[in-house]
């Protein structure tokens, strides 16, 4: 009987996984050096941790998906400094609603240019519904400012560019993936037997998602 592989190493030996590495990933390292100080680590963990985020599963995304929710620092910078914003019909609507006027009229004011998949762009900078770094339309945001970075980090990881630097809990969504890779490493050690294997179905990327697609999965992902 072959022996079961451990959860970094499911990961490790899929097919589609490509090593994380370069300088973000010294930066994670650093990083997650300095919190070993207060928690301990096997290096050898952390080092393969690192390189496995190379390939994020669903249950990854959804966990930084929540968690940004959480420890957002409400500093405005990604209102004020990202541009465009996409946004479909059916969210301008909801907003144009939320605002207490016309789909057409909020359209004209925000200029809200057309694309070719039937979605708009926001190219103003700051984004015209933040006031005094608050976001004016919170409750209905645009499923792009909903998955803001945890998309943004995907897409990285998928083309090695673009990293969301404005973002200061960016490199935390990503720590955050690899501590708990690794406590999942030490309770396979001490019970290897409980370990589920990893559905490889559920190996990919969700950025290799058409819009619409991925507009749908994430609008099922409660926030919390």
């Amino acid at each position: 009987m072959a022996k079961a592989l451990s959860p970094l190493d499911q990961i490790l030996q899929n097919p589609n996984f490509k090593p994380f590495s370069g300088s973000k990933a010294l930066e994670i390292l650093k990083k997650l050096e300095n919190r070993e100080k207060k928690t301990t680590y096997n290096k050898g963990d952390a080092l393969k941790a690192i390189s496995s985020l190379g390939l994020i599963t669903e249950d990854d995304f959804i966990m930084i998906y929540k968690l940004q929710q959480t420890i957002c620092r409400k500093c405005g910078d990604c209102c004020s400094k990202n541009i465009p914003m996409k946004i479909s019909k059916s969210q301008l609507k909801e907003i144009a609603k939320k605002q207490n006027t016309s789909y057409k009229k909020i359209k004209k004011e925000i200029r809200a240019r057309p694309n070719q998949d039937g979605t708009f762009n926001i190219r103003r900078k700051p984004c015209p519904f933040l006031e005094n770094k608050l976001c004016t339309i919170y409750n209905v945001r645009p499923l792009t400012c909903k998955s803001y970075p945890a998309n943004e980090i995907l897409e990285f990881i998928k083309k090695g560019e673009n990293y969301p630097k404005i973002c200061p809990i960016a490199d935390d969504l990503l720590i955050k993936i690899v501590e708990h890779r690794v406590n999942a490493e030490n309770k396979f050690r001490e019970e290897p037997n409980i370990l589920k294997e990893i559905n490889k179905n559920e190996m990919r990327l969700l950025s290799n998602m058409p819009f619409w697609e991925k507009t749908n999965y994430l609008n099922q992902i409660k926030d919390t």
